[in-house]
């Protein structure tokens, strides 16, 4: 894992999806891997990634991600 370039970037897009025949509009972090902006994974989100009712919240949740990939990191080095 050590390969892998973890960004201090957080941006955020609003998104309209068809989830079950049904429009599902949000807005979702994304962080920067590699030089790429990625989506985060969520299980329990309907999207299946982390997502926001507003754009401030969903940088938040991006951020608060972003800070759990750091520490984990960092305990992995040790």
């Amino acid at each position: 894992m050590s390969n892998v370039i973890i960004g201090e970037k957080v941006k955020v897009e609003r998104m309209n999806l068809m989830i079950n025949n049904k429009l599902h509009s949000a807005f979702f972090p994304r962080i920067e891997v590699n030089g790429e902006l990625c989506l985060i994974k969520d299980q329990n989100s309907p999207s299946g990634y982390v997502e926001g009712d507003t754009r401030s919240d969903a940088k938040k949740k991006g951020e608060k991600e972003l800070q759990k990939i750091r520490m984990k990191r960092s305990t992995d080095a040790i």
